[in-house]
């Protein structure tokens, strides 16, 4: 039990540290000075955090189901 909600947290920081690096890649690029001047910078970054919490609360539920099936398939070898 305590293993999966490791395995969670692990992809919860590395999906925050993707989200990150990409932040920080449209930084530095010259699209992300036209987003700007065009105010769209905001727009762009929006979007991108709707989908990363997405994917996030997708993996979380994804793993709590994963969990629950290990646990009645263990339980119901246990019984056999």
């Amino acid at each position: 039990m305590n293993s999966g909600l490791n395995q969670t947290m692990r992809k919860i920081v590395l999906s925050l540290l993707v989200f990150l690096g990409i932040g920080t890649a449209l930084k530095a690029s010259d699209a992300a000075q036209m987003l700007r001047s065009n105010g769209k910078n905001n727009a762009v970054i929006a979007v991108l955090t709707i989908i990363f919490t997405g994917l996030i609360v997708w993996m979380v539920q994804l793993d709590r189901k994963v969990r629950r099936m290990e646990k009645d398939q263990n339980g119901t070898q246990d019984n056999s």
